[in-house]
């Protein structure tokens, strides 16, 4: 017993021991991220994949951001088949503030450029597709906290235009646009390298 409560408590002191220590990224560094939601739908936590996020940082204080975000859903209700899919591709830039040794706040800007489709099966009826296009431009806020020297969480909002044309089977096309608050449903969850 004394031994594992010993064992236990090593390894509790190390980890605290090198999250005293975590360090921002510097020029040269490349970080790579994932979403975490929690509970959404039956799984308590759930990795928002394929939400990818990657950094290069030019100098300590600016990174340049690519993100693609891949989204496919299918429900089927009776003879009802819905299925979306999209890709979204989103360039961007990053200005970091100095903040303390393991919090990491930034502002930014990035251009986000999407397609995707809609389907609408029924047994009885022809397929419906709709198919549409997006593109955006939004400002970014956000943090960064390290718990580990190279593992951070962190969270963003972002504020901007957006843009989409959407191209039904049947009819003329619908087009939408405005300026619109957009946050992360979840924590991020990133890695340095």
């Amino acid at each position: 017993m004394k031994k594992t409560l010993s064992i236990l408590m090593t390894l509790a002191a190390l980890s605290l021991s090198s999250a005293v220590f975590a360090q921002k990224p510097v020029a040269g560094n490349v970080t790579g991220e994932v979403q975490l939601n929690f509970q959404t739908g039956t799984a308590p936590i759930n990795i928002d994949a394929p939400t990818l996020n990657f950094r290069y940082f030019f100098t300590n204080d600016i990174a340049g951001r690519l993100k693609f975000v891949l989204e496919s859903n299918k429900h089927k209700i009776d003879s009802l088949e819905d299925k979306f899919s999209s890709m979204t591709f989103a360039p961007g830039i990053e200005k970091h503030f100095g903040g303390t040794d393991k919090l990491s706040p930034y502002v930014g800007a990035e251009l986000a450029i999407g397609s995707g489709k809609n389907e609408h099966k029924e047994d009885t009826l022809p397929t419906v597709t709709d198919k549409f296009s997006s593109f955006g431009f939004n400002l970014i806020f956000g943090a960064d906290y390290y718990i580990w020297p190279s593992v951070y969480v962190g969270a963003e909002v972002g504020w901007g235009f957006y843009s989409e044309t959407t191209k039904p089977d049947q009819g003329p096309d619908i087009k939408d646009s405005g300026f619109d608050l957009s946050t992360n449903s979840g924590v991020r969850l990133g890695i340095k390298f």
